[in-house]
């Protein structure tokens, strides 16, 4: 599903849309009240009974041209080896393109990514390339170099980020690239099995799929802080893969099963907003998938056996209107947080206008102390060098932070009100 400002664009594997009323090959339009279908040049070209026979895998706009990926044939046509591109309301073959996965459209930037890639004149290119000049490119230094999958990207902190099954610069399933000639590992990786989805938060780097085995710190989905990986917060355990991550309206959502420790009870998607992990859209069983934003609402792609919506396959939720279900507070993730008779604490004055004093029992002199805004972003890094430090408020906006203190034996958080 992509989302833009005038049309959600949906694909997959569907005959119809509109209630059965358009035959829809695979992609269709929804502009917030009704399908479209005149503007896709007849989808995937399946035009039998049943349909249902080339799925459409992943689509991406760039430069107001719609990309598209099946598993087989567009139209019937041996040209359309898997990738196809839509200008003028005509579908076109792109032949220098074997099979891809995954889209990923930044500012003018767009990188295709998946098994293998092979060019008209029979270069064969591996894992990640961009489309520049008509084509897709091997961008400089690639380390891919044998039939390595590529599944998830993102870009984060000014970096493009790619996971999938693969392993190159001595990284499991993640690399970095600087979007010019730099390829970074990860440290040594994720072990289990693949990375689905990827996304940047505050200052950390969120890693979901089936991630399970060893080497693993938390099942399905972990945290890349910038130099290790962390579990996630251990309030919430996934019991299945991790579909989606995606950030919208400062906040993180998460498509993928999970309870809360203590409770039984299955959701389908979580939100953290820096503060408070959410369960939104109530009860959920079996399997959803990914997520798309459209005018204030949160599409996606369900299950045919959601109890709400049986055999539709697609919801949305109107995120104006959506209560949660219930919210915790989650501990700071990765490391211990300490109880407050082992290292007490205040802030004084908290709230606070124009600055405000952090006291320690024992003092504060030689403990790390961060400053975040509620979306995890972080402020400033400092070392106490005063037994009962003070802070000035003056250049920050009324809201609420987090200060975290930390020293060998662990780490706590404590939020700070700004007039």
């Amino acid at each position: 599903m992509n989302g833009d400002s005038m049309e959600l664009v949906v694909a997959g594997k569907f005959v119809f849309a509109g209630n059965d009323s358009l035959r829809a090959n695979g992609i269709a339009g929804w502009d917030g009240s009704a399908w479209n279908v005149s503007t896709f040049g007849g989808g995937n070209g399946d035009t039998s009974a049943l349909g249902n026979l080339t799925p459409v895998i992943s689509i991406a706009y760039f430069h107001d041209t719609l990309f598209a990926t099946t598993f087989s044939y567009w139209h019937y046509d041996p040209d359309f080896t898997g990738l196809g591109f839509l200008t003028q309301g005509e579908w076109h073959p792109l032949t220098d393109q074997n099979v891809a996965f995954n889209y990923m459209v930044e500012g003018d930037r767009m990188f295709g990514s998946g098994i293998t890639d092979t060019t008209e004149q029979g270069q064969v290119m591996y894992g990640v390339n961009e489309w520049q000049q008509g084509t897709f490119q091997r961008p400089k230094h690639s380390p891919f170099d044998t039939l390595q999958q590529v599944i998830a990207s993102c870009v984060w902190n000014g970096h493009y980020y790619f996971g999938g099954v693969y392993q190159v610069l001595g990284s499991r399933k993640m690399v970095a690239f600087d979007g010019d000639s730099t390829w970074s590992p990860l440290g040594a990786g994720i072990g289990g099995a693949f990375v689905r989805s990827l996304s940047g938060y505050g200052d950390s780097l969120y890693a979901g799929g089936f991630l399970s085995g060893p080497d693993v710190p938390s099942k399905h989905l972990v945290i890349w802080d910038g130099t290790q990986w962390l579990p996630f917060f251990p309030e919430v355990e996934f019991v299945s893969q991790v579909f989606d991550l995606q950030v919208h309206d400062s906040s993180l959502y998460i498509s993928g099963l999970y309870h809360f420790l203590g409770d039984t009870t299955r959701y389908g998607i979580l939100r953290y907003d820096g503060q408070q992990l959410c369960a939104i859209g109530g009860n959920m069983v079996a399997d959803n998938g990914v997520m798309a934003f459209f005018q204030d609402d949160l599409y996606l792609a369900l299950a045919p056996s959601f109890a709400a919506l049986p055999y539709q396959y697609i919801g949305y939720l109107d995120l104006d209107q959506a209560v949660p279900d219930t919210c915790v507070t989650p501990t700071v993730n990765g490391v211990p947080v300490l109880s407050s008779d082992k290292f007490p604490y205040k802030l004084v004055p908290n709230p606070a206008a124009e600055q405000t004093t952090l006291y320690c029992a024992g003092g504060c002199f030689g403990k790390r102390i961060t400053l975040s805004d509620g979306l995890g972003n972080i402020l400033f890094r400092t070392v106490a060098r005063e037994h009962q430090p003070t802070f000035s408020l003056a250049d920050r906006s009324p809201g609420s932070y987090l200060v975290t203190v930390q020293d060998e034996d662990g780490q706590l958080t404590l939020r700070l009100v700004k007039h």
